[in-house]
Order: structure tokens, then C-alpha cells, then sequence
């Protein structure tokens, strides 16, 4: 990807760029070099070329190289009006290290709610770091997740936001946080809890410690 310039004028070149959007996300050319990579890691991927794990591999290290040129104050959920100077720089293709030496430990992801996970694992530690403001994470890095899937969706407003119903939080609900917070705790089949949260969050400190109080020692 470092040994050539070409660019592909696709989704984010048409939308996230000058070319032919309002949006300052991307120069022209970092917005082309986006779409060129990540729509070369989906053919290679597609002819059997790279195997499923290099595929997220890719996507990984593209994410990471991105960071570097966007023209965002460090979230998506909207653009600087004026081009900061990083932004102006060519996108370099950044390979993310791995590990070099076999872990002993095996590690499983998922993806979903927590409220909807609670009742199906358990452990020694339960680590929690919720949202704690209305700001939904999912609009704050819609970008990413737009490059990460490049499945065209339909967006909307100046910032050119996807669909984030799916993915918005509880915590980031009035009313809602609270609720979500109790359940997971009543649930949680863990020996010990840590919560890391914001004295200006949704849920009052008082609330909290109740809770805590409530459904463990």
C-alpha cells in the first residue's frame, strides 16, 4: 500500500471529502487512498488471497493510519472547520504490531449490550467503563465504524452520520442508564466489581453506591 499513490473515488471520497461533499473529514487524495485500501483488502479477501484473520488485520492497521490524517479534534461526530496540518500530510499505511510470543490465555470478544450479556458469563473480576454523558459513542466514531464495515449506508446531516440506532447505549440515556446499571449489577456473577465513571455522569454517585450496596457486600 506504501509503494504506490492510487486512489479510488468511492463512498468516502464522495462523502467524506471536498471532492464533491461540504465535509472536511479527509483531503481529497487521503479520502481516494481510504477507499483504494480498504476496497483492495475486500477483494483480496473475497478471492481467497488473505485469510479471515489478515483480513481484520487490515482493516485494523487502515483504522490506525486513518487516525493520523483526519481532520477531526479526536472524535467523529464532527469535523474542524479549517484544515489542522496532520491532515494535510499523504496517509501512510501503518502495520499495528502483534504479539510475537504465544499467550498463555485466551481471550473471547463480543459484541453486544452488556445488558444482554450479564446472564451468559462470569468471573473473578467484573471491569465496568460505561458511557456516562449523552453522547452517544456510536456517533462519535461513525467514521470509523463506516470504514471499518464500507458498506455504503445511508447518512445523513452535515457530519454525514450513519444510522446509529442499533448501536446506541443505555448509559447514554436519562432513565435509562440508571435502570441498565441495576440490572447488570443484580445479574453479575463476579466475586468482585469495579466501575469507573464521572462525577458529572447521568447516574448520581448516591444512586450508584445504593445500588452497590444493595447486591454486594
Amino acid at each position: 500500500f506504501n509503494t504506490t499513490r492510487k486512489i479510488t473515488k468511492g463512498f468516502i471520497y464522495n462523502n467524506y471529502s471536498p471532492a464533491k461533499s461540504d465535509r472536511m473529514y479527509f483531503s481529497e487524495y487521503n479520502a481516494g487512498r481510504i477507499d483504494f485500501i480498504r476496497q483492495t483488502i475486500e477483494q483480496w479477501y473475497l478471492l481467497g488471497k488473505i485469510t479471515e484473520h489478515e483480513y481484520y488485520y487490515l482493516i485494523g492497521c487502515l483504522l490506525e493510519s486513518v487516525s493520523k490524517v483526519s481532520n477531526v479534534a479526536g472524535v467523529y461526530g464532527s469535523f474542524l472547520k479549517t484544515w489542522d496540518p496532520r491532515a494535510l500530510k499523504d496517509l501512510v499505511f501503518i502495520p499495528v504490531e502483534q504479539d510475537s510470543v504465544q499467550s498463555l490465555y485466551e481471550a473471547e470478544v463480543y459484541n453486544k449490550p452488556l445488558e444482554k450479556l450479564i446472564n451468559d458469563i462470569s468471573g473473578d473480576i467484573l471491569y465496568l467503563d460505561p458511557p456516562y454523558t449523552t453522547n452517544q459513542y456510536s456517533v462519535q466514531y461513525h467514521l470509523l465504524e463506516t470504514i471499518a464495515k464500507y458498506d455504503e449506508p445511508v447518512i445523513s446531516g452535515k457530519g454525514g452520520l450513519r444510522n446509529t440506532t442499533v448501536t446506541s447505549s443505555d448509559f447514554s440515556k436519562k432513565g435509562n442508564a440508571e435502570i441498565a446499571f441495576e440490572y447488570i449489577i443484580a445479574k453479575a456473577q463476579f466475586k468482585h466489581i469495579l466501575l469507573s465513571y464521572s462525577s458529572d455522569g447521568i447516574m448520581s454517585e448516591k444512586f450508584i453506591e445504593a445500588v452497590l450496596k444493595r447486591y454486594g457486600k
